[in-house]
This record gives C-alpha cells, sequence and structure tokens, in this order.
C-alpha cells in the first residue's frame, strides 16, 4: 500500500504493509468556493461583535497581527479582505506586525511571500522578542507573571489578531489570544508561560483549553492587549480555507475551537508499536523544533517502548545555532534534558520544546528522515538517523514482532489520534 506523506513542498509517498497498517488523517471539510465572499460575510457579520467596519473610524490607527512564515496561513488572503471592508483608513494609518513569538525575523523575501503585493502598501513591523525597549508592560497574570507587549501594537487604537486554528501541542487549540501571546510577547513572559510546571500539567496537550494553565494565561495575557477583533481560519491539507471565525476573541474563538476539535480529533483503536508522522509539510517541517510538534501527534497512540518515525524536510536545520541545539549537543539522555530544565541549567529559551521532545524520547526510539540534517546531526540530537521511512517501518515491524502493527500519521499535528477506550 502506498501513503503519501506531507513532506517539505512536494511530499514523500512510502509503501507499506497494508495488512498491519492504520492510516489516521483528519475529517477535512472540503474547501471554501470562495473564500474571499465568506470572508466578507464574516467581517461584516461576525461572532459576537459588531462588523468590523463600525469598529474603526477614519482617525484610527490600525494593527494587524499576522503569523510568521511557520505557520500555513493564508495571511495575505485575510488581510486583504480585512482592508477591504476598511477603505475609509488610510493605508499610512495601517501597521501590519509579525507575530514572531520567539523565532527569528523574517527576511524581505519571505515577507513578500507572506503578504504578496501587501507588503509594499502597509507598514510592516516584527520585533526580536529580546529587544526589552521595544515592549511595555500590560500587568500581570493570576501565576505572578509579568506581560509585556509589543509598545508599537499596544499604540495602535484598533488591534486586529490574525491567525490559523489548528491542533496545538501544549496550549490545546491554536488562534486567538495566541496571535498575541506569544506572538507579539517579550521572551520573559513567553519563558514564564511555557514553564515546566504550565507544561508538566496533564490538560497541556492537545486539544484543551479551559483548564489548561497555559492557555489559560495565554488568554488572560492577551485580553490586557484589548484586542478589538479576530479573525481566524482553517484549513485543509492543501492550506486551502474551509472556514472563517471572526469577532470577539472570546466568541469567535471558542465556536473555531468547537470546530477544530471536531473536524480533527480522531480516534484509534489500539496504542501500535510503530507511528510515523509528519509536520505537515512546508512550510512547518522547516527544522527539528517544529518536527516535535508532529511527534507529539504520534506520542498519545505509540505503546511503551515503541518507536516514532519522524519525516521532516528540516531545511533551516535544528535550527543551527539556537539554543535547542546547544543543549542537544550537551547530553546525552532525555533524562538530563528535564532534569536540567527543573534545576534551571537549560531553563529559558526553547524549554518548552525540549522539555516535549524528551518526554516523547523516554518513551521509545525517535527516528528521523530529514532532507538536510546529517546523520551526525539527527544522533547529536538523540535520534535515529532514517534515510528510507517504507523500508524503517517494515524493519522494526519485524523487530517487534508478526502481531505488531503500525499506524501512519500523514499530516502530522493536523490530527488529534486518542485511543478510543481512553476518550
Amino acid at each position: 500500500m502506498s501513503v503519501h506523506l506531507a513532506y517539505g513542498k512536494n511530499g514523500l509517498d512510502i509503501d507499506v504493509p497494508a495488512e498491519r497498517t492504520t492510516v489516521v488523517e483528519p475529517h477535512y471539510p472540503p474547501a471554501l468556493a470562495d473564500p474571499q465572499a465568506v470572508l466578507r460575510k464574516a467581517l461584516a457579520d461576525p461572532i459576537g461583535s459588531r462588523p468590523l467596519r463600525d469598529l474603526v473610524g477614519a482617525r484610527d490607527t490600525v494593527g494587524i497581527v499576522i503569523s510568521d512564515l511557520t505557520r500555513p496561513m493564508p495571511t495575505a488572503d485575510v488581510v486583504r479582505a480585512v482592508m477591504a471592508e476598511l477603505p475609509h483608513v488610510a493605508p499610512e494609518n495601517v501597521t501590519i506586525f509579525i507575530g514572531l513569538g520567539t523565532h527569528r525575523l523574517m527576511t524581505e523575501k519571505e515577507i513578500a511571500g507572506v503578504l504578496g503585493d501587501l507588503a509594499g502598501r502597509y507598514r510592516v513591523s516584527q520585533t526580536e522578542c529580546t529587544d526589552s525597549a521595544a515592549f511595555a508592560t500590560v500587568g500581570r497574570s493570576k501565576d505572578g507573571n509579568t506581560i509585556r507587549f509589543v509598545k508599537d501594537f499596544l499604540s495602535c487604537s484598533v488591534r486586529i489578531i490574525t491567525g490559523l486554528m489548528e491542533p496545538h501541542l501544549f496550549a490545546g487549540i491554536s488562534g486567538g489570544p495566541k496571535g498575541i501571546l506569544p506572538g507579539l510577547a517579550h521572551m520573559d513572559t513567553i519563558i514564564a508561560n511555557h514553564s515546566a510546571a504550565h507544561l508538566l500539567h496533564p490538560k497541556a496537550t492537545y486539544g484543551v483549553t479551559h483548564g489548561n494553565p497555559l492557555w489559560e494565561e495565554i488568554h488572560e495575557g492577551a485580553l490586557m492587549a484589548r484586542p478589538t477583533f479576530i479573525v481566524n481560519v482553517t484549513v485543509n491539507k492543501e492550506k486551502a480555507i474551509t472556514n472563517v471565525f471572526a469577532g470577539d476573541i472570546d466568541a469567535a474563538f471558542e465556536r473555531g475551537a468547537r470546530f477544530v476539535y471536531e473536524t480533527a480529533m480522531v480516534a484509534v483503536p489500539q496504542r501500535y508499536d510503530v507511528v510515523v508522522t509528519t509536520n505537515s509539510g512546508y512550510p512547518l517541517d522547516l527544522n527539528l523544533y517544529q518536527a516535535v510538534k508532529g511527534m507529539t501527534a504520534a506520542a498519545p497512540i505509540v505503546k511503551p517502548g515503541g518507536a516514532i518515525i519522524t519525516a521532516a524536510e528540516c531545511w533551516d536545520g535544528i535550527p543551527y545555532g539556537s539554543r535547542m541545539e546547544a543543549v542537544l549537543r550537551q547530553v546525552k539522555t532525555p533524562d538530563e534534558i528535564i532534569a536540567g530544565i527543573k534545576d534551571g541549567r537549560y531553563a529559558g529559551m526553547d524549554q518548552w520544546q525540549l522539555l516535549l521532545y524528551a518526554q516523547i524520547l523516554q518513551k521509545g526510539p525517535v527516528y528521523l528522515k530529514t532532507s538536510h540534517l546529517n546523520d551526525d546531526d539527527v544522533r547529536a540530537c538523540l535520534a535515529i538517523p532514517c534515510h528510507d521511512v517504507g523500508a524503517t517501518l517494515r524493519s522494526l515491524l519485524e523487530r517487534y514482532g508478526p502481531d505488531s502493527k503500525a499506524c501512519i500519521l500523514p499530516e502530522g499535528p493536523q490530527t488529534i489520534p486518542y485511543v478510543a477506550d481512553r476518550a
């Protein structure tokens, strides 16, 4: 049986034994026939809010938050629809803020790729999360963490948050308040939010928001920024828009979260000896840091001691020069990572991804198929090099015995699998 994996821009076809393999994909709804028409309707008749046009005056300064290139977000389409509702606002009164979180600055070419001709029409701003002078404090969360956001965004009289709604490995569902925290938050705020205490909470997982302390602080902090309006979308595996949720940050997000949960939650009958996963292809599988998301989708359904095979192109490396790489090159076991985060040695930037990755490695071996990391790099990251996903899968099934079974998540973190009797 041939299975197509989301890998890089073109995908990867693998041959697997059909009688021993289960393939799990999201229940994707069809793409919208006319996404611009649906976007315009959503902005004119939003959820829990007056129409966007009625909320913005001609003299307002408008800040629009967008995702960076690590999200398969149809940003240009969404921003174009937003501005079509605001013909009375002069272009010089509009700033597009790239919600980088802790990610690197985007290049001019990458910005043009995300925004198209809009990049030359409006001011585009991006701020490194370590540039303390560019941030202002808006309050303190109930957990005692200081919440700081980009000053220039806070100075806008209208604050519009765009984003992609999809399953998230520790914040439950992305989109909504995540556009601001971590999107426009200072590094210290992000590190405090992505703490070991939050990440190790049993509800800090896919599909759970309320009761998840990490998401609840994200929500609490985002409200301190007083967002005017959100525009969130869902997409299918072709990255085409399937639904739009616009309006009040709470009402619109809750509607979208229910939709994501219903379309991306998939029951499986058992745990598996081998689970093959991806990171949804380009642009999400740009590095190992991002690829951890695909591994976390696989982890709940792999047997203790079972193997995870991850196919991620990793054209951006680990990324090279990152704190994640520095820590991985210092340790020999996942236990060392977890101990170092708890005692402070490895706390700080990237601690969240390192902690999740270490927990996955504790469960069993991780094989990594990549086109850009060499075998020594893969081993330095405590993974096992994989050059042929199909061959590695068949070899592992032989090793685990004649009754062993495999599961494949071709779209990786776009699917939230769970064992049916453990829902």
